[in-house]
C-alpha cells in the first residue's frame, strides 16, 4: 500500500515562534491554509513550507525598528528588532536598502551628528509666500549630483543638493522620496558608529 502525500497551499503566514512539542529549537510558522477556514490552522516546522516568498514577506513586515549599526570591512551591518519579540538580527546594509530604505533613512537621520547652523556662509533667504529656501540657480535640470550636507532649518532636516546647474535646500521628506539612493548613501558615508 503506498502512502499518498498531499500538499497544502499556504494562504497567510499569522505568527512564528521557536521551538514547538518535539522540537525545542526550530522556527515554527502558524499558518492559515487556502480553502481552509481557521479551524484548520495549524503550526508548522520551517522545513516543511514549500513558500519562501511568504516567509519573506511575513518577515519583513514584522519589522519594528533599526536597534543599532555597525560599519565593518564589507560596509554597515544594521540590528534589526521585530514587533512579535522574536531574536534580533543581523542585515547586511544592501539587505536593509532593499526591504527598509525609510526605516534606514530614519535611523541614520537620528544618530547622526546634524549641523545646528547652516555651514559655508550660505545665508538662507526665504520666498514670504512659501517659506522655501530660495535656490541657487534656476531651472534645476536631471537628479541632483550630490548631497553637501544636512542642515536643521526651521526644525526641520535639511540636505543641501547640488545639480549640474545650481543648488538647494530640500527637505527630508522630498529628499528620501525622489533620491533615497543618494540620501542613503550620504547618510552612511557620514555616520559615526
Amino acid at each position: 500500500m503506498a502512502i499518498v502525500s498531499k500538499e497544502y497551499d499556504v494562504e497567510k503566514i499569522l505568527r512564528r515562534k521557536i521551538g514547538h512539542r518535539m522540537d525545542k529549537n526550530g522556527i515554527y510558522y502558524f499558518i492559515k491554509w487556502l480553502h481552509y477556514d481557521e479551524s484548520y490552522n495549524t503550526w508548522e516546522p520551517e522545513c516543511n513550507l514549500n513558500c519562501d516568498d511568504l516567509v519573506e514577506e511575513f518577515i519583513d513586515g514584522n519589522v519594528i525598528q533599526i536597534d543599532s549599526a555597525k560599519r565593518t570591512p564589507y560596509g554597515i551591518d544594521y540590528w534589526i528588532k521585530y514587533k512579535d519579540g522574536f531574536p534580533n538580527k543581523t542585515y547586511s546594509s544592501i539587505e536593509v536598502h532593499r526591504k527598509w530604505p525609510a526605516l534606514v533613512i530614519d535611523f541614520l537621520e537620528n544618530h547622526m551628528s546634524i549641523e545646528k547652523q547652516v555651514r559655508f556662509n550660505h545665508t538662507l533667504q526665504f520666498d514670504d509666500e512659501e517659506t522655501q529656501p530660495i535656490i541657487e540657480g534656476t531651472n534645476l535640470v536631471g537628479n541632483p549630483i550630490r548631497i553637501s550636507y544636512v542642515s536643521m532649518v526651521t526644525r526641520e532636516i535639511m540636505y543641501w543638493m547640488e545639480w549640474v546647474n545650481g543648488k538647494k535646500f530640500v527637505t527630508s521628506l522630498e529628499a528620501r522620496t525622489n533620491w533615497p539612493d543618494l540620501v542613503l548613501t550620504y547618510l552612511e558615508a557620514n555616520l559615526r558608529t
